[in-house]
């Protein structure tokens, strides 16, 4: 074709192709054309054969909306600000193209749609062999990981949250060889964690790649990698999740070039009544739960330490008193300074959290 069609042209055959009710049997035709290696003009999932049949990239792109609606206001990375904006989730293979593209729901997380694509990337791949899935902290969810493990989905992601360093001599020389024949390096440390699962109280096991890495100040400090895949060397793994930025590098290129984030139309549905959104008074008070469930397992740990007679059995549970390190998170330890008794092992500037009424039988400390 010597030349573009017009944009009402455009607008008029997408406009045929949505009638059908059909776009999302086309879209998984035109990705599963894409991470098909046996097509000469693709280059598949990367998988490199064998029991992983594609590493994928899952991320969320916000694309800020111009016009005179009044649509809800979704937080832009890139604005560093709250706009009205769509939201997108992108599916990209292990080169950063994009592989499939849907419209997340008003105020779905990523957790939400990465679990709800699942069965469509599966069909997508077509068998049962194991997808490495990377994408940032804005899926991290324990449960979500357990979920995409038991159906055939490796984890690739960042751990989140404060957590204590590796020790220094558990990291090792480890190397990774690329598609280009370039040998990268790095300094790994290579352990497994127990993640608490919040409904079930169960640990879900998975396998952590450490690195240190500089920060502010002429320091250093370490960053975590996690993923269910056992088999893959470190070296590799620390390779897969740094090649994710290939997707955020297309999101710029395509803004540029393709005028990514401007709008098609301006034509508008209404919202679902009766869609369930998140209730932040509801997030508020289960923080409370967690910050007591962690103040309660402090005392039950405190009374069962006091039960083997430690102390002499004239204290007042008065003496306890309420402290907290720069961490904000309470330590439990028993104040001698003032009352002649011996501090707890391991403990620092004899601090204690809470009264204790439920200790005074010196009882062995049950769970209520």
């Amino acid at each position: 074709m010597d030349r573009a069609p017009e944009v009402k042209t455009i607008r008029r055959k997408i406009g045929h192709l949505a009638e059908t009710g059909k776009a999302g049997d086309l879209l998984t035709a035109l990705a599963t054309h894409h991470l098909n290696p046996e097509n000469g003009d693709s280059h598949g999932g990367d998988g490199e054969g064998g029991d992983l049949a594609a590493v994928l990239y899952v991320d969320g792109h916000v694309r800020a909306y111009q016009g005179g609606k009044k649509i809800g206001k979704v937080h832009s990375t890139r604005l560093k600000f709250p706009t009205p904006a769509t939201e997108e989730t992108w599916v990209s293979d292990a080169h950063g193209s994009p592989v499939l593209v849907v419209m997340a729901k008003p105020g779905t997380a990523l957790t939400g749609e990465l679990r709800a694509l699942l069965p469509q990337l599966r069909t997508i791949i077509g068998d049962s062999r194991r997808v490495l899935v990377g994408f940032d902290r804005g899926g991290w969810s324990p449960a979500l990981f357990k979920h995409m493990d038991e159906a055939g989905f490796d984890v690739l992601t960042w751990r989140k949250g404060a957590t204590a360093d590796i020790p220094k001599d558990s990291f090792t020389e480890v190397a990774h060889v690329d598609a280009h024949g370039h040998t990268r390096t790095w300094k790994a440390a290579d352990t497994a964690v127990d993640l608490l699962l919040a409904a079930t109280g169960e640990a879900f096991r998975m396998r952590q790649i450490s690195r240190i890495v500089p920060a502010t100040g002429g320091r250093t400090r370490q960053i975590h990698i996690l993923t269910t895949d056992q088999g893959m060397p470190a070296g590799e793994v620390i390779y897969r999740m740094g090649s994710r930025w290939r997707q955020e590098n297309y999101f710029r290129y395509a803004r540029i070039h393709f005028d990514l984030d401007s709008h098609d139309a301006y034509t508008s549905t209404g919202d679902d009544p009766e869609r369930s959104v998140p209730n932040p008074e509801k997030k508020k008070a289960y923080q409370h739960v967690v910050a007591a469930r962690a103040h309660n397992t402090q005392v039950l740990a405190v009374c069962d330490r006091l039960s083997v007679g430690r102390f002499s059995h004239e204290f007042e549970p008065s003496w306890w008193l309420v402290s907290g390190q720069k961490s904000g998170k309470n330590q439990a330890s028993f104040s001698s300074r003032n009352h002649g008794f011996g501090s707890l092992p391991g403990d620092r500037d004899h601090r204690v959290a809470g009264a204790l009424p439920e200790c005074q039988g010196h009882g062995p400390a049950t769970p209520r």
